[in-house]
C-alpha cells in the first residue's frame, strides 16, 4: 500500500513511531486548523481535525479518538468500535467489573477505558485524546481537574503494556503547549510535535483548490493569506469570490490571538518579507501579555513568549544565551533538532553529530547548518538572547578572535539567500541597542523591533490582573497606572510585594518617591528628578519671557499640543537665571522634569548606550520636560577624536526630536551659553521651535524685581528701612547671580552683626564687597550670540531690536579675533 502524503508534523510522528523513538505524542499548534491529506500526491483533501485524525491515524490499524472539548468518543470505522468495545468488556470481565454497551462521555470514565483498550501488547490501536489541555490543565487546581489530570498520568505513567512496548500509539493534542500542566509536557516517554501554521506553499495549493479557473491569482491571494489558518484563509477566499476587498479580507479573517504591538509588528515584517532576521530591543526584562487559544492572559517573560509566539507557526524552535547555552521549550525538540543537522550533512557527505555544541564557538555553526539548509527540512526559529555578549559594541582592532567570529557569522546570516529563501526566522534580543556591534545593527536585512515601556492602558490591565489581597490603596487601579507612567510591568509588580511585605499604605507619595528611585537606579545616575519648588511669580523681570513662556504652558495643560513646541533653547551668558527659569516652567507647565546628567563615557557604544536608556526612560513617562543644561557640552558638534560618538549622540537625539508624536507630551528643554558649539541642523526649527534669549537685568527696575525674587527665594527678610533702591544703583551691569551673591553675603554680614533681619548697613556693605565678574569680552561674545539666535525680535532688549544679521555677524567676527583660542 502506497503512503499517503502528509503534513510534515503528522509525516515527523509517524517517521518517529516507526523508527521506535515513541509511541506517545503531545501534538501542539495549529492542531484545530484543516489538515491537508492526500492518499496518493495528486487529489489532496482538507480535512477537519478529528477526520484527519481518524484517516491518518486509523489508514491501517483501528483508531479511536475521544474530543475532551465535545465529550464525544468516535472510531474509525462502526467495526472498529464493536471490536475495541469488544476487548475492554473482556479485560473487564475478566477484572469482575461489568461490561459497557456504550461509550460514556465523562473525561474520568473514558480514561481508564482508553488505558484498557491499549493494554494488549499484540494489538496496534491509536488512541487519540483531542483537546488535552482541558483534561490536564497547568493552572487548574479544582477537583475535577485534579482527577481527569491523573487519568492523564496513568495513561504516561503508569502507561500500559501496548504503549510501552506493544505497537500500541498514543497521541494527545492540544492548540497551546503552555496551556499543558508542565508534567506532561516533560515527560520522558512523550514526545512533542509542533503543528505549524500552513507556510505559501501549502496555502498556495490550498487557495488554486478553492479558486478553481477564476481570475485571481492564487499567488498574490496565498502571499496575502501567509500566517493564517488553512480556516480563515478559506473564509478569505470565500469574500474575495464574493467580490470583497483583499486587503479588508485579510484584514477581517485575521486569525490569532492579539499581540503586543511590538510583536505584531516583528509578525508584519515577517509576513511581509521584509526580514528573517530581527532585532528587538529596549524594555526586554519585563512581562508581557499572553493570550492561550481560550482567551485567558498570563504575564510571561520575554523568553516565554518569543517561544510561544514562534511555535506558533515552527516546527523548531531554541534559545540561547552565552550562560545556559542551548535550550528548547519542550525536551523533544532538542534531539529533533540534532536529527535534522544530521539530515543536511548526511545530504553533504558529512559525519553526523553524535551531540550538539552547547556553548562557546561552535554554537552558532550549529545553527548554521540548521537554518540554512533545505527546503524539506524542519522550519525553525532561533532566539539569541543577550546579544550584546555575543557581538558586544567595540573597536575592531580591541575585539578578540571570537567576537570577530561570531559579528562575521551573524552578518552573513542576514545576507545569506539560503536563510533568506527558507522558511526560518532569528530573534536576537539586547536591552541596549548601543551595546550591540553597529556593523551587525547596520546589516540591510536585519529590522530593529522596540519593545517600548507599557503604555497607561496596558498598566492597567496588569494592574487589575494583580493580586490586591493585603493591598491597601490611596487611589484608584486607573489613578495608579497614570503616576506609574515610566515603569515597567516587572517594578509595579514589585510596588504591590514592597507594599503587601511592608503592610504600608500604597499613596500617591509613597508611589512618586519609588519611582524616583526606580528611574534614577535604572538610568545609573544618568539624570535626575526636579522637584521644582517655585514658580513664574519666583522670577524677577524677564517678563516678557515669562510671558512666551506661560502661553506655551497653557497650551500643554489644555491639550493644544500643535502649539506647543518641540524643544526650546535658552541661550545667554551664565548666571542670567537660565536654570532658575527652567524649573520655574517645570512647575507652571505641569510635566514632570528630568533633568540629564552627563551621560558621556570613555568606552566605545556606552555613551550611545546611555543616551538611549535616558530616551526610553522619557518616552515611558510620557509628559516630560527634558532638561540639558550646558548642552554646548553633551551635545556639542561632532569631532573626529571621539571615534564619532558625538556624531551618533546627535543623529539619535535629531531623530528624536523629529517624532511629532512627541508634541505636547514631550518638550526637551537645552540651556547654553555657546549656542555656536551645536549642530546646526539639531537647532533647526521642527526640533527647537523657540529659542529665548538671556541677558543680564537691564535696568535699574528689572535689578530691584530680580533683587525681591532672590530675596523671596532665599527667604531672606530685609528691614524696613534696606534700600533695594540703592543696592541696584550699586549694582549695574550684574548678572542675577551676582545679584543673588549681593543678598547672601548680606545675609551673612547680618548673622555676624546678630541682626535679626538684615539691616540696611549689611545690604551696603555687601554691595561694597562682592566683586562681579569682568571678563566683558567673553560676555558680549556670549550676548551676542544669544541675539543671533533668538526667535524674534520683542524677546530682546531694546538695544538690539534694532542690529540686523549682518551688523550681528561682524561684531561676532570680530570677537572672535579677539579672544583667539579661547572661542
Amino acid at each position: 500500500m502506497a503512503e499517503p502524503v502528509l503534513p510534515s508534523w503528522a509525516d515527523e510522528l509517524r517517521t518517529r513511531y516507526q523508527a521506535g523513538a515513541a509511541s506517545i505524542f503531545l501534538a501542539h499548534g495549529s492542531i484545530a486548523d484543516l489538515q491537508p491529506y492526500s492518499e496518493d500526491g495528486s487529489n489532496t483533501e482538507w480535512l477537519e481535525p478529528t477526520a484527519f485524525l481518524h484517516r491518518f491515524l486509523g489508514r491501517t490499524r483501528p483508531a479511536v479518538l475521544f474530543d475532551a472539548s465535545e465529550g464525544t468518543v468516535s472510531f474509525s470505522s462502526p467495526q472498529v468500535e464493536s471490536e475495541v468495545r469488544a476487548r475492554v468488556n473482556l479485560r473487564r470481565k475478566a477484572r469482575g467489573l461489568d461490561s459497557i454497551t456504550s461509550w460514556p462521555s465523562s473525561a474520568r470514565e473514558v480514561l481508564p477505558l482508553l488505558k484498557e483498550a491499549l493494554a494488549e501488547r499484540s494489538y496496534r490501536i491509536a488512541a487519540i485524546v483531542h483537546g488535552v489541555e482541558q483534561l490536564a490543565p497547568s493552572d487548574d487546581a479544582s477537583p475535577e481537574a485534579e482527577l481527569t489530570r491523573g487519568r492523564i498520568y496513568d495513561l504516561v505513567y503508569d502507561a500500559p503494556a501496548g504503549v510501552v512496548d506493544g505497537e500500541a500509539l498514543l497521541v494527545f493534542t492540544t492548540p497551546d503547549l503552555a496551556a499543558v500542566d508542565a508534567r506532561l509536557r516533560s515527560a520522558t516517554r512523550v514526545a512533542t510535535v509542533t503543528v505549524p501554521l500552513p507556510d505559501f506553499r501549502a496555502l498556495r495549493a490550498f487557495v488554486e483548490v478553492r479558486i478553481g479557473e477564476g481570475d485571481h491569482d492564487a499567488g498574490h491571494l496565498a502571499a496575502s493569506l501567509v500566517g493564517q489558518s488553512f480556516h480563515a484563509a478559506g473564509l478569505a477566499v470565500e469574500r474575495v469570490l464574493r467580490g470583497g476587498d483583499l486587503a479588508d479580507v485579510v484584514a477581517a479573517t485575521s486569525s490569532g490571538p492579539s499581540l503586543p504591538s511590538w510583536a505584531d509588528d516583528l509578525r508584519e515584517r515577517y509576513l511581509a518579507g521584509e526580514a528573517s532576521m530581527f532585532l528587538v530591543h529596549g524594555n526586554v526584562r519585563d512581562v508581557y501579555p499572553w493570550e492561550d487559544s481560550s482567551g485567558a492572559v498570563t504575564y510571561v517573560t520575554l523568553r516565554q513568549f518569543m517561544e510561544r509566539f514562534l511555535a506558533r507557526a515552527k516546527e523548531l524552535v531554541a534559545y540561547y544565551n552565552v550562560s545556559e547555552g542551548i535550550e528548547f521549550p519542550v525536551p523533544g525538540m532538542r534531539q529533533r533538532f540534532l536529527d535534522a543537522i544530521n539530515a543536511r550533512r548526511r545530504k553533504l557527505g558529512r559525519a553526523p553529530r553524535a551531540s550538539m555544541a552547547q556553548v562557546g564557538d561552535k554554537v552558532l555553526s550549529t545553527f548554521e547548518e540548521l537554518i540554512t539548509g533545505s527546503d524539506d527540512g524542519p522550519s525553525a526559529a532561533v532566539i539569541l538572547d543577550y546579544v550584546e555578549m555575543i557581538v558586544p559594541m567595540g573597536d575592531l582592532s580591541f575585539m578578540g578572535d571570537q567576537d570577530k567570529s561570531n559579528l562575521v557569522a551573524l552578518q552573513r546570516w542576514s545576507s545569506d539567500p539560503a536563510f533568506l529563501d527558507s522558511d526560518n526566522v532569528v530573534v536576537l534580543c539586547t536591552e541596549n541597542l548601543p551595546d550591540v556591534h553597529r556593523r551587525l545593527v547596520a546589516s540591510p536585512q536585519l529590522a530593529a523591533i522596540q519593545v517600548p515601556l507599557p503604555s497607561d492602558a496596558e498598566r492597567l490591565t496588569y494592574i487589575r490582573s494583580l493580586d490586591h489581597t493585603g493591598i491597601e490603596l490611596e487611589m484608584s487601579d486607573e489613578a495608579l497606572a497614570k503616576v506609574t507612567a515610566g515603569l515597567s510591568l516587572v517594578q509595579v509588580r514589585g510596588l504591590f510585594r514592597r507594599a503587601r511585605r511592608s503592610g504600608e499604605t500604597v499613596t500617591f507619595r509613597t508611589v512618586s518617591r519609588r519611582k524616583k528611585s526606580i528611574i534614577e537606579q535604572e538610568c545609573h545616575g544618568l539624570v535626575e528628578f526636579v522637584d521644582p519648588s517655585h514658580d513664574f511669580s519666583h522670577v524677577g523681570g524677564l517678563e516678557r519671557l515669562k510671558g512666551d513662556l506661560m502661553r506655551v504652558a497653557r497650551a500643554i495643560k489644555d491639550g493644544h499640543r500643535n502649539r506647543v513646541p518641540m524643544g526650546i533653547i535658552f541661550v545667554g551668558p551664565m548666571g542670567t537665571g537660565k536654570t532658575f527659569m527652567a524649573e520655574a516652567f517645570a512647575a507652571e507647565s505641569g510635566l514632570t522634569c528630568l533633568k540629564f546628567k552627563n551621560f558621556r563615557e570613555k568606552w566605545v557604544g556606552s555613551t550611545e548606550g546611555n543616551l538611549e536608556k535616558i530616551l526610553q526612560v522619557v518616552e515611558g513617562l510620557g509628559y516630560v520636560l527634558l532638561i540639558v543644561d550646558e548642552a554646548d557640552r553633551s551635545m556639542g558638534s561632532a569631532t573626529d577624536g571621539d571615534g564619532g560618538t558625538s556624531s551618533r549622540v546627535i543623529a539619535r537625539l535629531k531623530e528624536f526630536m523629529s517624532d511629532t508624536s512627541h508634541r505636547g507630551r514631550i518638550v526637551v528643554l537645552m540651556m547654553t551659553n555657546r549656542p555656536d558649539k551645536l549642530d546646526a541642523d539639531l537647532k533647526r526649527p521642527g526640533r527647537f521651535d523657540l529659542k529665548i534669549p538671556f541677558f543680564f537685568p537691564e535696568d535699574h527696575g528689572e535689578r530691584i524685581a530680580v533683587l525681591e525674587a532672590l530675596a523671596r527665594k532665599n527667604k531672606l527678610t530685609l528691614a524696613e528701612d534696606a534700600d533695594l533702591d540703592a543696592a541696584a544703583n550699586g549694582t549695574e551691569g550684574y548678572s542675577g547671580a551676582e545679584l543673588e551673591s549681593v543678598l547672601l553675603a548680606a545675609g551673612a554680614h547680618s548673622a555676624e552683626a546678630d541682626h535679626e533681619v538684615i539691616e540696611a548697613e549689611d545690604l551696603a556693605r555687601a554691595v561694597a564687597d562682592v566683586i562681579p565678574s569682568r571678563d566683558t569680552r567673553m560676555l558680549e561674545f556670549m550676548e551676542m550670540l544669544a541675539v543671533f539666535e533668538s526667535t524674534n525680535r520683542r524677546m530682546l532688549p531694546e538695544r538690539f531690536q534694532s542690529l540686523d544679521t549682518d551688523t550681528v555677524h561682524a561684531r561676532l567676527d570680530a570677537l572672535r579675533l579677539q579672544l583667539g583660542r579661547r572661542v
